[in-house]
């Protein structure tokens, strides 16, 4: 059995547009919560999950800039 954590992240936001891509400490939100993800000992995978939207496409984007396994849809 596979253990894999799925991280929902989306860049539409009522208080803070684009809050997962955001830089923090010279690195995105984003890529801060799937390193410390991949460090967890009982996980096997990491994926993010985003939607169809365009406004997804940085999200995407960036997964597939560093090799994070990226799931869009439902």
């Amino acid at each position: 059995m596979q253990t894999t954590a799925i991280i929902q992240a989306r860049m539409n936001s009522s208080r803070l547009p684009g809050k997962v891509l955001r830089e923090i400490a010279g690195k995105p939100m984003l890529g801060w919560v799937v390193d410390r993800s991949r460090n967890a000992e009982h996980l096997d995978a990491v994926t993010v999950a985003t939607t169809i939207d365009p406004s997804d496409d940085p999200v995407e984007e960036y997964c597939n800039a560093y090799s994070i396994p990226v799931y869009r849809g439902d």
